[in-house]
């Protein structure tokens, strides 16, 4: 079988789309599926060499706007390469690429699947809606009703999604994290909470510095690392947060980090948080169960609600003084967070394997191949 992806972006920068490109397209391979990607240097750096020298990746130039990912140079190749497709993977929603993709297999008759990554979450759908109503009535309406099933990480995202994509077919495939991170030796620190991953809005990094000045937390001697960029549409600065609070000594700034330097703040890590609004999935949070690393998570959270009703996580509100809370019970408990660190490890070595996702990805392509 011969599975064409179609991705905006491969820049590690960009997250979503890009890591699950590096992981499940090799998983694929080990399967026996031909797989072929074609992209754009949309926002690409050094640390994306591993794509750019793979000789079945196709890089096309991205023009303005760099926000649609606008490529016009990579519409004839890609309808030559539909028609000689099985199946035509696109990753993510209402971007250029994504649009052009779908065209083209709808007009080659080639079955084609859509990979959202959160595009249809409620919390972003609601964010200028009126705009990506009227794009996809008038861009995307005839390409969408073409679908031949789109691919969801979870429950959550699924959910969300059925507001824009009601009909078509739906199929649950969760991501996978790297492997050796089911293999990381922990040697916790004393009394180290980490917060991994892009600081946008919504992941609400604000609500971990001000859980640090609530009781009981303020009275640890406890410390945060951030391991991540800050996004330029934060609102707020986060470093000017932790003075306000007057917690700045206690708050460390790590900026980006490799995946050899994440592994490694995993490993010592005596709690991982991610009190986010919304995540379809939660890669960071999967990583950090993955790497027996306690985990403390908002229900926002696509994988959350499932792996804390088996006892794989604990959940806290969107509240900092609720945050505080959870957060010290286990750095208070040392075996109950031992305990939950292992039970973490356990659900997520059942769940987010680039293999299992691989697997589930192929039926679903054999499914839409078949009917």
């Amino acid at each position: 079988m011969k599975v064409l992806h179609v991705a905006a972006s491969f820049a590690r920068r960009d997250g979503g789309p890009s890591e699950v490109i590096r992981g499940l397209l090799p998983a694929l391979r080990d399967l026996g599926v031909e797989t072929e990607l074609f992209t754009t240097n949309k926002g690409v750096t050094e640390s994306d060499g591993d794509l750019a020298s793979d000789e079945s990746v196709t890089i096309f130039p991205s023009r303005r706007p760099h926000s649609w990912t606008y490529s016009p140079n990579m519409r004839p190749a890609l309808t030559k390469a539909v028609e000689n497709a099985d199946i035509v993977h696109v990753h993510s929603f209402q971007t250029y690429t994504s649009s052009i993709a779908m065209r083209a297999a709808l007009k080659a008759g080639v079955p084609y699947v859509i990979q959202p990554h959160g595009a249809l979450d409620s919390y972003h759908w609601r964010q200028r809606r009126w705009k990506k109503e009227a794009y996809l009535a008038g861009v995307d309406g005839r390409a969408v009703k073409g679908l031949s099933g789109a691919i969801y990480s979870s429950s959550r995202e699924q959910e969300d999604a059925k507001q824009v994509l009601p009909h078509v077919r739906a199929f649950n495939v969760p991501l996978g994290v790297t492997s050796e991170l089911f293999h990381l030796e922990r040697d916790p620190a004393e009394q180290q909470i980490l917060f991994l991953g892009r600081v946008t809005p919504k992941k609400r990094l604000d609500l971990v510095i001000r859980a640090l000045n609530q009781p009981p937390l303020q009275d640890l001697n406890v410390s945060l690392l951030v391991a991540g960029p800050i996004d330029p549409r934060l609102g707020y600065s986060p470093v000017a947060l932790a003075r306000e609070q007057g917690v700045a000594d206690r708050v460390v700034f790590l900026g980006q980090v490799d995946n050899a330097t994440r592994a490694h703040l995993l490993s010592r890590a005596s709690v991982f948080t991610l009190p986010s609004e919304d995540e379809s999935f939660g890669v960071a949070v999967a990583e950090a169960l993955a790497a027996g690393c306690p985990v403390v998570a908002s229900r926002e959270v696509g994988i959350a609600p499932e792996a804390a009703s088996k006892g794989a996580l604990r959940l806290a509100a969107l509240d900092a003084a609720d945050l505080s809370q959870v957060i010290s019970a286990l750095l208070s408990e040392a075996d109950a967070s031992r305990q939950l660190g292992e039970r973490g490890r356990s659900f997520a070595s059942d769940r987010y394997t680039w293999a299992a996702s691989a697997d589930s990805t192929l039926e679903c392509y054999e499914q839409v191949k078949g009917s």
